[in-house]
């Protein structure tokens, strides 16, 4: 399987270490994605601009 598809989780399991082939899994903090959506909330209701995409 490792040489006809790649799979990515993003739970930040760490069975994921158990398993043959290893699954690269990412650890997204829920809390800091919270805390910075709500940061952008308050930035567009006070009239900030987003910045552009790069």
């Amino acid at each position: 399987m490792p040489d006809d598809c790649a799979l990515v989780g993003y739970d930040g399991l760490s069975v994921t270490d158990l398993l043959d082939p290893p699954l690269t899994t990412l650890y997204l903090d829920k809390r800091r994605l919270g805390e910075m959506a709500v940061h952008q909330v308050d930035r567009l209701l006070a009239g900030e601009l987003p910045p552009p995409p790069s």
